[in-house]
């Protein structure tokens, strides 16, 4: 079992560098955009932890009060001046 989850690790990372053309550059540029990577996964990944349920919540909050009060619809019309 652990070796075969060593080889699809390896295989993710294969596919990921041949996707990415990371094997055509030099070790430290590699690393650069590994860093690079890793930190815009690493902020979205925060970003969505932090905001996503509040922002979530707050579109069920006022979908709810559109549905639960037929009233409160907004109409939306096109004026020519």
């Amino acid at each position: 079992m652990l070796d075969y989850i060593k080889k699809k690790i390896a295989w993710l990372v294969l596919q990921y560098e041949l996707i990415t053309c990371l094997n055509m550059f030099e070790p430290w540029e590699q690393m650069c955009l590994n860093a690079t990577v890793l930190l815009v996964v690493s902020l979205v990944s925060y970003s969505s932890y932090v905001y996503l349920p509040h922002y979530i919540m707050s579109l069920i909050n006022s979908a709810w009060s559109v549905v639960s009060s037929g009233e409160e619809r907004v109409e939306y019309r096109f004026e020519s001046g």
